[in-house]
Protein backbone atom coordinates (compact mmCIF):
# COMPACT_ATOMS: atom_id res chain seq x y z
CA UNK A 1 0.00 0.00 0.00
CA UNK A 2 1.23 3.64 -1.22
CA UNK A 3 1.59 5.62 1.14
CA UNK A 4 -0.53 8.85 0.92
CA UNK A 5 1.56 11.59 3.02
CA UNK A 6 3.45 13.81 0.97
CA UNK A 7 6.82 14.95 1.95
CA UNK A 8 7.52 18.69 2.39
CA UNK A 9 10.65 18.33 -0.28
CA UNK A 10 7.69 16.89 -2.62
CA UNK A 11 5.87 20.04 -1.44
CA UNK A 12 8.69 22.66 -2.35
CA UNK A 13 9.11 21.08 -5.61
CA UNK A 14 5.35 21.49 -6.58
CA UNK A 15 5.65 25.26 -5.52
CA UNK A 16 8.54 25.85 -7.26
CA UNK A 17 7.33 24.64 -10.54
CA UNK A 18 3.42 26.53 -9.97
CA UNK A 19 5.93 29.49 -9.66
CA UNK A 20 7.91 28.82 -12.87
CA UNK A 21 4.71 28.23 -14.77
CA UNK A 22 3.61 31.39 -13.11
CA UNK A 23 6.21 33.63 -14.57
CA UNK A 24 6.68 31.72 -17.61
CA UNK A 25 2.75 32.59 -18.48
CA UNK A 26 3.24 35.98 -17.97
CA UNK A 27 6.90 36.05 -19.57
CA UNK A 28 4.59 34.57 -22.92
CA UNK A 29 2.04 37.41 -22.63
CA UNK A 30 5.07 40.02 -22.75
CA UNK A 31 4.19 41.45 -19.11
CA UNK A 32 6.09 41.17 -15.85
CA UNK A 33 4.76 38.60 -13.35
CA UNK A 34 3.37 40.18 -10.44
CA UNK A 35 4.15 38.41 -7.29
CA UNK A 36 2.20 35.00 -6.55
CA UNK A 37 -0.05 35.19 -4.52
CA UNK A 38 0.25 33.36 -1.30
CA UNK A 39 -1.06 30.30 0.05
CA UNK A 40 -3.56 30.65 3.13
CA UNK A 41 -2.71 29.09 6.24
CA UNK A 42 -5.18 27.14 8.21
CA UNK A 43 -3.97 25.64 11.23
CA UNK A 44 -6.65 24.06 11.80
CA UNK A 45 -6.49 20.36 12.52
CA UNK A 46 -7.87 18.11 9.59
CA UNK A 47 -11.22 16.85 12.16
CA UNK A 48 -12.57 20.41 12.75
CA UNK A 49 -12.11 20.95 8.54
CA UNK A 50 -14.44 17.96 7.92
CA UNK A 51 -16.63 19.13 10.62
CA UNK A 52 -16.97 22.11 9.61
CA UNK A 53 -17.78 20.93 5.72
CA UNK A 54 -19.98 18.59 7.45
CA UNK A 55 -22.00 20.88 9.54
CA UNK A 56 -22.53 23.30 6.10
CA UNK A 57 -23.79 20.39 4.10
CA UNK A 58 -26.42 19.46 7.10
CA UNK A 59 -27.13 23.20 7.40
CA UNK A 60 -28.14 22.98 3.01
CA UNK A 61 -29.82 19.55 3.42
CA UNK A 62 -31.90 21.36 6.08
CA UNK A 63 -32.74 24.59 4.19
CA UNK A 64 -33.99 22.14 1.75
CA UNK A 65 -36.38 20.06 4.32
CA UNK A 66 -38.30 23.59 5.43
CA UNK A 67 -41.68 23.57 4.97
CA UNK A 68 -41.52 27.10 3.21
CA UNK A 69 -39.09 25.92 0.74
CA UNK A 70 -41.11 23.00 -0.46
CA UNK A 71 -43.68 24.72 -2.54
CA UNK A 72 -42.14 26.30 -6.26
CA UNK A 73 -43.99 28.57 -8.90
CA UNK A 74 -45.72 26.90 -11.88
CA UNK A 75 -43.50 27.33 -14.86
CA UNK A 76 -44.72 28.17 -18.17
CA UNK A 77 -45.53 25.28 -19.48
CA UNK A 78 -47.38 23.90 -15.81
CA UNK A 79 -49.37 27.56 -16.11
CA UNK A 80 -50.24 26.67 -19.69
CA UNK A 81 -51.64 23.90 -18.93
CA UNK A 82 -54.22 25.01 -16.29
CA UNK A 83 -55.23 27.45 -18.20
CA UNK A 84 -56.05 25.27 -20.71
CA UNK A 85 -58.15 22.78 -18.28
CA UNK A 86 -60.00 25.81 -17.00
CA UNK A 87 -61.12 26.87 -20.58
CA UNK A 88 -62.60 23.48 -21.24
CA UNK A 89 -64.76 22.87 -18.23
CA UNK A 90 -65.35 27.23 -18.56
CA UNK A 91 -66.70 25.83 -22.45
CA UNK A 92 -68.07 22.71 -20.98
CA UNK A 93 -70.29 24.81 -18.58
CA UNK A 94 -71.50 27.02 -21.05
CA UNK A 95 -72.87 23.91 -23.10
CA UNK A 96 -74.34 22.40 -20.26
CA UNK A 97 -75.93 25.78 -19.74
CA UNK A 98 -77.11 26.22 -23.30
CA UNK A 99 -78.55 22.65 -23.53
CA UNK A 100 -80.41 23.34 -20.43
CA UNK A 101 -81.85 26.70 -21.61
CA UNK A 102 -82.66 24.91 -25.23
CA UNK A 103 -84.62 22.20 -22.91
CA UNK A 104 -86.68 24.70 -20.86
CA UNK A 105 -87.58 26.66 -24.48
CA UNK A 106 -88.55 23.63 -25.70
CA UNK A 107 -90.50 22.59 -22.63
CA UNK A 108 -92.32 25.92 -22.50
CA UNK A 109 -93.62 25.69 -25.94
Amino acid sequence: VASRFVSSSDLENARQKREEEWKETYKRLGQEAPPMPKEEYDGRSLYEKLKETKDKKQEAFEEQLKFKNQFRALDDEEVAFLDDAAEEQRIAELEKERAIQEEMARFKK
